[in-house]
């Protein structure tokens, strides 16, 4: 088998495993499942040009989107926290003496494999949302999609509860 076509065929397993971890592991919510090259319509709210796939991930025209109110879950990396958060207040010297100046701090790059909870824009949430579970992929031991999305539901049922 070349090189592509062993590539396609992995992806298309774990893509498997995915499906499956969420129909067995997940009830938060309803889930659907559709090929990132559908994101843009997605993005657009466009979902009449969307294919959502069944659980063999084949395209079928009987599944509808039956909220528009959504959060959009993948697996891939945490992204970094660009947002400066307000951390207090310092003196310096200036030319009229000293200064009372404003400090910020920024989010930390984390940059680790996780599934991801984003927003219907495909902006990655923050906390107190729980948006994140690591799937420790860059390490030899790695959570399986199937504990993953079960930590995922746990996580959302716990905040859900706590909130509501």
């Amino acid at each position: 088998m070349c090189n592509r076509h062993k590539i396609e065929s992995e992806q298309a397993d774990l893509n498997k495993k995915i499906v499956e971890a969420f129909q067995n592991n997940f009830d938060f919510c309803p889930t659907y499942f559709f090929f990132s090259d559908y994101s843009s319509s997605i993005r657009k709210g466009d979902f009449n040009n969307v294919e959502f796939l069944n659980e063999k991930l084949l395209p079928d025209t009987t599944i509808l989107l039956s909220n528009r109110s959504f959060l959009i879950a993948e697996f891939g990396r945490i992204e970094q926290d660009t947002a400066k958060y307000f951390d207090g207040y310092y003196y310096t010297s200036g030319d009229n003496g000293l200064e009372r100046k404003t400090s910020y701090y920024g989010g930390p790059n984390m940059r680790f494999g996780a599934l991801v909870i984003k927003n219907d824009q495909f902006m990655q949430l923050r906390r107190p949302f729980p948006y994140y579970v690591r799937t420790f992929d860059s390490l030899p031991i790695k959570r399986s999609p199937k504990n993953v999305v079960k930590r995922m539901n746990k996580k959302l049922q716990r905040f859900y509860k706590k909130n509501k």
